[in-house]
């Protein structure tokens, strides 16, 4: 069968409200590999990260551009960023982390990461620290796996693998690897 034809036909019924996000990450996202960024526990943000490259990329017109805003539409979020903050107004409001020095947020989210910050929190800080006003409505919780405390503490997979992508689209972190090998 036609991949463009099948995948046209789920982003349709995505659209509708026939298919959750969820389903929509299952249907598009078939071979993303396990432990992409480390930890089963962070699979489903990776899958999500990898999930909005895919639609950018059926989003993009013959141009070879596209609005993300379009794009965040038509997958039902909401996105109020506000102003994106300079890297040295960033380091200034990732003080009270103890978080100093560093020549660009990939290094930032490395000394996250040597101090044992989960991908979930280092994410969420650098988000409310980068932008004025960081607020992401819409996006389903994600499932989960494991035991119920696991799948709690893995409710915010879609919004992290959400605020990644805006992350690296915006110039901010520049390598994808950055979100690599967190601790859970």
């Amino acid at each position: 069968m036609n991949t463009h034809i099948t995948d046209n036909f789920v982003l349709q019924a995505y659209h509708s409200g026939r298919l959750s996000l969820n389903q929509l990450k299952i249907e598009l996202i078939r071979d993303i590999p396990p432990f992409l960024w480390g930890s089963s526990q962070y699979q489903e943000a990776a899958q999500m990260y990898v999930l909005l490259y895919y639609l950018r990329e059926q989003f993009t017109d013959r141009s070879g551009s596209i609005s993300d805003a379009d794009m965040f539409e038509y997958m039902h979020f909401r996105l109020n960023l506000g102003e994106v903050y300079s890297f040295a107004r960033i380091m200034h409001n990732l003080q009270p982390y103890g978080i100093t020095g560093g020549n660009n947020l990939d290094e930032v989210v490395r000394q996250f990461k040597h101090r044992n910050f989960t991908l979930w929190e280092t994410i969420r800080i650098i988000f409310e620290c980068a932008f004025s006003n960081a607020d992401i409505q819409g996006v389903q919780l994600s499932e989960g796996n494991g035991p119920l405390l696991n799948r709690i503490a893995q409710s915010e997979n879609n919004l992290t693998g959400v605020k990644c992508f805006i992350l690296r689209i915006r110039g901010l972190i520049l390598y994808a690897d950055t979100f690599s090998n967190f601790t859970p």
